[in-house]
């Protein structure tokens, strides 16, 4: 029992670390492209999406059905993680199809409450942007940091938490006291105002 205990919390470590981090090679791609996705079209944020993939590790009971002598826990998760996202993809996109507004996490049960990782960017302003971007390049990270610092002046710190997936958007709309469609169509001006910004700057986006 503490072996499988062990083996879950590090899986959910990983997890989170998947959801909200790139990596080298495609699978890591793979999901970093379906995250986006469903926020520019349903806005689930990285903190719902990890909170939803945890979920179904644990209600799958994964943890107990790894065996270390056929996999790496690493590899495990990662594979988990991947199919989950497509899982979760295809859900929305058929959900979309039968005519309803709302992508519902159906996987949750009534009691099951999203889990958050933070309400600021605090960590990120204190320990930089080298766990945001998958370069070991200097001068990318000089640029990354810069990146930041125009972006918390043009969004504010709440606003830039809730596009990090730091915050979730319905709890900051509330939080404002306006209408969760209104608050996501402010968010989105802001996007596009700021992808103006940089291309005006020189910075390639596409």
């Amino acid at each position: 029992m503490v072996l499988e205990n062990q083996i879950l919390v590090k899986a959910i470590q990983l997890i989170y670390r998947f959801i909200y981090h790139g990596g080298k090679i495609w699978m890591n791609h793979g999901i970093q492209a379906r995250v986006r996705w469903l926020y520019q079209k349903y806005g689930i944020t990285r903190i719902e999406i990890a909170s939803c993939v945890k979920y179904e590790f644990i209600r799958q009971r994964k943890h107990r059905k790894f065996n270390p002598d056929k996999s790496c826990l690493e590899t495990y998760v990662l594979n988990f993680t991947y199919f989950t996202l497509l899982t979760l993809v295809r859900q929305c996109k058929e959900h979309e199809a039968s005519g309803k507004k709302a992508i519902p996490f159906s996987q949750f049960s009534p009691d099951t409450s999203i889990d958050t990782m933070g309400t600021s960017i605090e960590s990120l302003e204190r320990d930089g942007v080298e766990g945001l971007i998958d370069e070991d390049d200097p001068e990318r990270i000089l640029l990354g940091k810069e990146l930041l610092e125009a972006a918390v002046d043009h969004f504010g710190e709440s606003d830039l938490a809730v596009i990090l997936g730091l915050k979730e958007t319905r709890a900051e709309a509330k939080r404002l006291g306006i209408k969760y469609d209104t608050y996501r169509k402010r968010l989105q001006r802001k996007l596009d105002k700021f992808g103006s910004i940089l291309k005006d700057d020189g910075y390639d986006i596409d």
